[in-house]
């Protein structure tokens, strides 16, 4: 019988290992990353959660966006308000997080 597979070519359980303990070694550096600080900040010697900083960043970008909106009167882009400004602050919170922490 002559075997047609390449010389560096793997069976598929084969393949099939190394991709679960690749994907398995991925997963442990991901989820232990995170862990290299507290999610505290040191402010006068007390210790505030980060996701404190985070929301008072997106609420005050949401007031600077709303008066940006306000001055150039463009507002009717932003219907629903009720829906709109908490959604602007919770997207805003969030990149906050992501690009500071």
């Amino acid at each position: 019988m002559i075997n047609t597979r390449p010389t560096g070519a793997r069976s598929p359980g084969e393949r099939l290992y190394r991709t679960g303990k690749t994907l398995a070694g991925t997963l442990a550096c991901l989820t232990l990353a995170a862990c290299k600080q507290p999610p505290s900040i040191n402010v006068i010697g007390a210790y505030f959660p980060d996701w404190l900083f985070c929301t008072i960043g997106g609420v005050l970008l949401t007031f600077v966006i709303r008066a940006v909106l306000l001055r150039t009167q463009r507002t009717a882009w932003l219907q629903p308000l009720v829906l709109s400004y908490p959604l602007l602050a919770l997207f805003f919170s969030l990149l906050t997080w992501l690009v500071f922490f």
